[in-house]
């Protein structure tokens, strides 16, 4: 499969609490819809306290 490119895409999710790899688009930062929103509602929460 290396060998072939298939794996060229390969990426680790931002998400620090998510291990999973997925094969993506150069700007795709999360593996899935879901995990990208919790991300981002942790971050905005996390600004709101201070």
């Amino acid at each position: 499969m290396t060998s072939l490119g298939w794996l060229d895409g390969l990426k680790r999710c931002q998400s620090p609490e998510c291990k999973k790899f997925f094969i993506g688009r150069s700007n795709v930062k999360w593996c899935s819809k879901t995990c990208g929103s919790r991300s981002r509602v942790k971050k905005m929460r996390k600004k709101n306290k201070s």
